[in-house]
């Protein structure tokens, strides 16, 4: 007889191998596999809530780091800190930045007719000035132009003080990506989702609703299959959901309905800041009519533990893989395009 770390290494290719092949299909109910990745929390009516001045490394790892909880963590940004449009476009200025263009008929469309979901969606780069101006005359609201997954550490705005300040509160250890600068319209979606890495999500300026989900509800959020992303690579990842929470059609999937038993509505303002762990799904939604500006990092799940049970995390991994063929392929045809630099900056945008 196997032992039982034998067993659940076996079990887990085993769905890797079911959810490949038979991607349509649910998993069956009587044979679920758990995700000890992430705390269900199910016995709670909200997120739990800090106030940054309380937090402490020792607090937050026993509290919310081991067990994979969400926390959000108010006043972690100075009061006076305020990333208005005005300030960022003086200290950016003609800094190239990416910006995806989403566009409007994005929202609301069924996602099984999407071409592109998260950053695989198409970019262009231009400076900030302009995307400012774009922001100003409304041609970005118009567009849905975001300006999203902008790595700050060859920015001015990469030292900032509020970065070395969020980490030291929460003792992460081992960040996998630079600071990260979100920002947009109000109005614009970051559709339900999840990540493999724990992320931190700090606000600047405006204010998101965030939707959470634990990874329990998997399958029961419709995440894309892992033949969608073998076939498009990574503009249709096997992390990103087929539902719109806010818009639920149960008719085409009736498991939505238990998955919104177990839904957290989370208001982050400006000063605030959320942790969100690996395996947790979450839509972010930019609120009112200004400028909303976010900026997150990830870090390598810890205790390591965590991330080695989580089913969630290996299934994106195992999407990753299955991209690589796709990857290869446009890699190619970005070396001989004649617009090969801009061909080959979108390229890694989309890694």
């Amino acid at each position: 007889m196997l032992n039982p770390g034998v067993q659940t290494q076996a079990t887990m290719l085993g769905w890797a191998l079911y959810c490949l092949i038979l991607p349509m299909n649910p998993l069956p109910e009587a044979l679920a596999l758990p995700d000890p990745g992430g705390s269900e929390i199910s016995a709670l009516s909200r997120i739990a809530t800090l106030a940054a001045a309380d937090l402490t490394p020792q607090g937050f790892e026993q509290n919310y780091l081991n067990p994979g909880r969400p926390v959000l963590i108010q006043g972690a940004i100075p009061a006076e800190t305020d990333w208005t449009l005005d300030y960022l476009t003086a200290v950016l200025g003609d800094t190239p930045l990416p910006i995806q263009d989403h566009g409007k008929s994005h929202q609301g469309q069924d996602k099984r007719q999407w071409q592109g979901t998260g950053s695989g969606v198409d970019s262009v780069v231009m400076p900030f000035r302009d995307y400012a101006a774009a922001l100003g005359d409304r041609t970005a609201h118009a567009q849905d132009w975001y300006m999203g997954k902008c790595a700050l550490d060859q920015t001015p705005l990469g030292q900032a003080p509020e970065f070395a300040q969020i980490e030291h509160r929460l003792g992460m250890k081992a960040p996998v990506t630079p600071w990260s600068f979100w920002m947009g319209p109000g109005g614009h979606v970051t559709h339900l989702h999840y990540d493999c890495m724990d992320g931190v999500l700090m606000q600047f300026h405006g204010a998101k609703r965030v939707i959470l989900f634990p990874p329990s509800q998997l399958y029961n959020l419709y995440p894309f299959s892992l033949l969608k992303q073998l076939i498009h690579g990574p503009k249709l990842r096997a992390g990103h959901s087929r539902v719109y929470p806010d818009q639920p059609d149960f008719a085409q999937f009736p498991r939505l309905q238990e998955a919104l038993n177990h839904r957290y509505d989370v208001l982050l303002q400006r000063g605030d800041a959320l942790y969100i762990p690996a395996g947790w799904w979450h839509e972010v939604i930019a609120l009112g009519d200004d400028v909303t500006c976010s900026v997150n990092r990830f870090w390598h799940v810890y205790p390591w533990a965590r991330g080695l049970r989580s089913w969630s995390k290996w299934r994106v991994h195992l999407g990753s893989i299955l991209a690589i063929p796709h990857l290869l392929k446009e890699l190619m045809a970005a070396l001989v395009s004649g617009d090969r630099a801009q061909k080959l900056h979108q390229w890694r945008l989309k890694l």
